[in-house]
């Protein structure tokens, strides 16, 4: 049997290869489906992409409807299943974030799928029920269970996109495995009767070895402007608070994912006019394993899962978290200021610090 793992951030990366450790997982028995132009860490697992196209392809997605892309989601299913047939071609067991998502519902319902096990992939993971249920509802909302049932069948479909109930639905028979990388992770919502992992991070420290000296400023960045959370000058206005107020003269940045050459142009210009001097942490390195094998940092961000893995992975480093800015300076909610509070405001730990709560 396969262990088959969809990667699409650098914490799915952690996650898969904290499993492979748990479970002592030979590397001829896994494949990476690498999406979102990550890079390959592991020359000795077999990888495979999915070209952003097919990877951002709407399917029957409620706000998608209008442009009639859905029409070629047939097609786009035989893409995958060609794919899953020439890279894999034996039964498999799918690490994948959850049971919802179109293309994952996709592979899920291939024949050469046996079983689906849940890994950790950042934020989502941390949310209280409240928030959790309204992005996964435990009943999928009436309006989509009517869409998928009617354009599943005209298109001949349902079977292969129809979305279960529960976020976390196995395939099989057996209760759903969850893989977390914290004792904090999945714990606000999961069902009791789920078997639950925490895996031991400290044993990927050989993973990577990227180096700071204590007291290194860390900015770790999401992907506001590619996202509409902010615009480019609300973002300008943010990191020209943050240089002014924590007397910065060198920091570290750590791009998004998503964060386009003009965008991470833009943030560097902005610094350097502030005289400031940046270095770029390589898209390569895994964070959450640079915050285990580094200490004493400061850790800066607005709202990102990265936060709290500083917090939790390196504990003597500082770490702040910064969204009140835009409510505080710019007098304005964005569309994930309620998101952030209802997971940062609720984290404690000693080395945590958020703005306006615990320093102005």
């Amino acid at each position: 049997m396969l262990h088959v793992f969809h990667i699409h951030s650098n914490t799915c990366y952690i996650s898969a290869f904290g499993v492979i450790h748990e479970h002592s997982i030979p590397n001829e028995d896994v494949i990476f489906i690498l999406c979102r132009n990550l890079p390959i860490l592991h020359k000795e697992i077999k990888c495979f992409r999915i070209d952003d196209d097919l990877y951002y392809f709407p399917f029957l997605r409620n706000n998608q409807l209008h442009n009639f892309k859905f029409l070629h989601s047939k097609d786009r299913i035989r893409e995958i299943d060609s794919m899953i047939e020439n890279e894999i071609d034996q039964e498999f067991i799918y690490y994948v974030h959850n049971s919802r998502n179109y293309l994952y519902r996709i592979i899920i319902t291939h024949h050469l799928c046996k079983e689906v096990r849940f890994i950790e992939d950042g934020l989502d993971m941390y949310l209280d029920r409240k928030e959790f249920d309204r992005k996964y509802p435990v009943k999928v909302w009436l309006r989509h269970k009517i869409i998928n049932f009617v354009l599943g069948h005209l298109l001949g479909i349902y079977r292969r996109i129809h979305q279960p109930n529960q976020p976390f639905h196995n395939k099989s028979t057996e209760t759903p495995k969850i893989y977390g990388l914290t004792d904090l992770s999945f714990q606000k919502f999961i069902d009791p009767s789920y078997e639950y992992k925490s895996l031991d991070t400290q044993n990927l420290q050989k993973i990577q070895d990227y180096k700071l000296k204590p007291g290194t400023n860390v900015f770790v960045l999401t992907a506001l402007v590619e996202q509409h959370v902010a615009k480019p000058n609300e973002v300008e206005a943010l990191l020209k608070w943050y240089v002014e107020k924590f007397n910065i003269n060198e920091v570290k940045l750590n791009f998004h994912p998503h964060q386009s050459q003009n965008t991470r142009k833009h943030i560097v210009s902005v610094f350097e006019k502030n005289s400031v001097k940046v270095e770029i942490i390589p898209d390569e390195i895994i964070m959450e394993v640079l915050f285990i094998n580094n200490h004493g940092l400061n850790v800066f961000g607005t709202g990102t899962s990265l936060l709290i893995y500083a917090t939790i992975f390196s504990p003597s480093s500082k770490v702040y978290a910064l969204y009140p800015f835009f409510k505080k300076h710019l007098n304005r909610n964005t569309i994930r200021t309620i998101f952030w509070e209802n997971t940062f405001s609720k984290i404690r730990n000693d080395n945590f610090n958020l703005y306006l709560r615990d320093f102005e």
